[in-house]
């Protein structure tokens, strides 16, 4: 088990990105603002089935229209938080054994692509709401699913950066043996 200063930033940053996966059901999929409040819906709401616009009890042709979206919807934030647990799992793992390291990258990718379906699904369903609702409020209304997509590609270019910047041989605890062998060159006469 070696530590280098190229693991153990990269795999900050990794564990930081599954972080954001896992919040990101958290970043609002609906807004909406009045002069009197605001209400909003993430991912979470979706998939407790507590939502404020859907279940409200006065939606009745719109949720039996988008049953099936608000299912999926749902389940992408499920299948964000979940993969965001494995990849803070593996963010911390690779730091102590390279070779989970290797998996980053590809890892990475996978959470930019599902914060980006987040985002898309965030958009699809702002459209969907504002057009059965035309003309009805007065509200300003707006998405912000596009939180976790701006964050985590701002840690993942961090984390590109970091794997090209750093040697990896830097160790962070050298091994007793490597100790010893500096110590026996150094007493070494020359």
């Amino acid at each position: 088990m070696k530590i280098t200063v190229k693991n153990l930033i990269c795999g900050i940053l990794v564990s930081l990105l599954g972080a954001v996966c896992v919040a990101g059901p958290a970043a609002p999929l609906l807004c909406e603002a009045s002069r009197i409040d605001t209400v909003y819906e993430c991912g979470f709401h979706l998939f407790s089935m507590n939502s404020p616009f859907i279940f409200r009890g006065d939606e009745g042709v719109f949720v039996e229209q988008y049953s099936l979206l608000f299912g999926l919807i749902g389940g992408i934030g499920i299948l964000l938080l979940c993969f965001g647990a494995v990849l803070l799992c593996l963010g911390v793992a690779g730091v102590f054994f390279p070779r989970v390291s290797k998996a980053w990258n590809s890892m990475g990718i996978a959470a930019l692509i599902l914060c980006f379906l987040y985002l898309a699904a965030g958009v699809f369903y702002l459209f969907l709401y504002v057009n059965d609702k035309r003309g009805e409020t007065f509200a300003y209304t707006s998405t912000q699913a596009y939180i976790p997509l701006a964050i985590g590609f701002v840690l993942y270019v961090a984390y590109r950066l970091c794997g090209s910047l750093f040697a990896e041989e830097t160790k962070i605890f050298p091994s007793a043996a490597a100790s010893e062998q500096t110590q026996k060159k150094e007493e070494r006469p020359n």
